[in-house]
């Protein structure tokens, strides 16, 4: 789920009510599909089959998650330098601010 509202965010920080609306509207239609087929699937078939399925749909969910961005996704970057750039003859160098203060706070 953590995914989910990772990659929710990238598309769009604003939709993310949305799509938490469409993720809890799907999960459950789809739980309402299951304990419709189920009974059937196991009169036909029996528990053996079902079973089958849900395996199926779990070897599924394993390479369909790695699809989502995550740390396996992010491209690397290095740290480089800042350029640096040589002030003119006759110019006042850029001012650098100073880490805070130490010794008696004057």
């Amino acid at each position: 789920m953590a995914n989910f509202s990772e990659n929710a965010e990238d598309v769009d920080p604003r939709l993310q009510g949305t799509a938490w609306g469409v993720f809890s509207f799907l999960t459950k239609a789809m739980a309402v599909l299951v304990l419709l087929i189920v009974p059937h699937v196991v009169e036909a078939y029996g528990w053996r089959a079902w079973l089958f399925v849900a395996v199926c749909c779990m070897a599924l969910f394993v390479p369909v998650s790695l699809l989502f961005r995550g740390p396996w996704r992010r491209p690397k970057t290095a740290l480089r330098p800042l350029p640096t750039v040589a002030a003119e003859p006759g110019t006042v160098p850029p001012v650098r601010p100073k880490g805070p203060k130490t010794g008696s706070g004057r």
